[in-house]
């Protein structure tokens, strides 16, 4: 029994999390099918490889992202369109984790900085979208490095940036590499940057340039567009956007590692992107659409909670009738459901229901005990291994001494 007895109440915590339908829930993640824009049969997600591969489920869309954003060094830029529920937000920080656990040898280190618009369209001192938003990025960037990603080689990589930015206030600079407030941190650079009178777009681009001089990657994965189109600064936005792409277009020949992923509803995504013909032509390649749902995604998601569940108990006295009322469960689409997320809410909620009748009640303090021995053994064993190594590097020392003697 791999999930074993002792881990009903992490199995509890998982089946909550797949009831609320928020965020990535890693364990039920499925790799999500793939069609070229404009395909015609069934409807599913669509979207096209910027590097011309081909590319069949969104791990294969990412990763060929990544090698052609920071391996061949280009720039990219998206746009994640969505409906409701339809996995956006999921994808956004699965993206995330890929970013930051990737193993493959991209030449630099790709580091993911998220973000959404919202909280920049309720800034209360807005002085135009195009000077808010570039603040905004600069701001994360600085955020992630001083407190998000704990990197020192990446801390350090910002500090020199910085320093190298604002030559004649150091003492400004000091304050925000030593501030302990990511708030201060904001603040203290979105003053700098306005005092400087510097050109906001360039002084972006070079920082990521900096950057990746330093062998970093910035990746930004922006959401809730769908805020911005409702807003009075939709048609400065339009023009941000496009103003950016051509501008490293026209500084770098497009050959600036950076990755910008902006995304949001549907419909409002589709009608931003058509106010403006410039702005249309070039983002429509790097525009990718996500369907609610397919019944085959619904089918996987279900089949790795049930087996999760079906590993951990089975053998137990009431298994064969807890099983069977899982299986029981129908969901019927438009009925019980209508996107990814209500069916992980609805169907989390009714195996939840049934996992705490059979599982829950019969020794839940004795599950809680077992848990936490098997998490102190589990950090016991971990510490003797260290200890182990520590005393092998030790012992090689030796034999290496020994064989210097000789």
């Amino acid at each position: 029994m791999p999930e074993n007895a002792g881990r009903k109440q992490a199995i509890n915590e998982f089946l909550i999390r797949v009831r609320n339908g928020l965020n990535l829930v890693e364990e039920i993640w499925i790799d999500r099918e793939i069609k070229p824009r404009n395909f015609e049969g069934i409807e599913c997600s669509q979207a096209e490889s910027l590097s011309g591969n081909t590319i069949e489920t969104v791990s294969q869309l990412v990763t060929d992202d990544l090698r052609f954003c920071f391996k061949d060094k280009n720039f990219i830029f998206r746009m994640i369109a969505a409906d409701a529920g339809s996995g956006k937000t999921a994808m956004l920080h699965y993206i995330t984790q890929r970013l930051t656990y990737n193993q493959e040898d991209l030449g630099r280190q790709p580091v993911p900085i998220f973000g959404n618009l919202n909280s920049l369209l309720t800034s209360p001192n807005s002085e135009g979208f195009s000077r808010d938003f570039y603040l905004y990025l600069i701001g994360k960037v600085f955020e992630v490095a001083f407190f998000d990603l704990r990197d020192e080689h990446f801390r350090r990589s910002a500090a020199t940036c910085l320093e190298e930015l604002f030559p004649e206030n150091s003492q400004s600079v000091n304050l925000i590499t030593t501030s302990k407030k990511s708030s201060l941190v904001k603040t203290k650079i979105n003053k700098l940057l306005v005092e400087s009178g510097y050109d906001l777009i360039e002084t972006f681009l070079e920082i990521v340039s900096d950057f990746n001089h330093q062998g970093f990657g910035l990746f930004f994965l922006i959401d809730e567009l769908d805020s911005l189109y409702k807003s009075e600064s939709s048609k400065d936005a339009v023009n941000t956007f496009r103003h950016l792409i051509n501008q490293v277009e026209e500084s770098y020949q497009g050959k600036l590692p950076l990755g910008l992923y902006i995304s949001g509803l549907s419909d409002d995504v589709k009608s931003f992107i058509n106010k403006e013909e410039a702005l249309k032509t070039r983002v429509y390649p790097g525009e990718v659409r996500l369907v609610r749902f397919r019944n085959r995604e619904c089918h996987e998601i279900r089949e790795k909670i049930e087996n999760r569940l079906f590993d951990a108990y089975r053998g137990y006295k009431d298994f064969l009738q807890f099983k069977q009322e899982l299986d029981e469960i129908e969901l019927k689409p438009g009925t019980h459901f209508n996107s990814l997320r209500e069916f992980c809410q609805n169907y989390g909620a009714r195996v939840l229901e049934i996992h705490n009748q059979y599982f829950t009640h019969h020794d839940k303090s004795f599950n809680q005990f077992e848990a936490k021995s098997r998490d102190k053994l589990q950090e016991v064993c971990i510490q003797r291994w260290q200890e182990h190594l520590v005393q092998l590097g030790k012992n090689q020392l030796t034999i290496e001494g020994e064989r210097e003697k000789d």
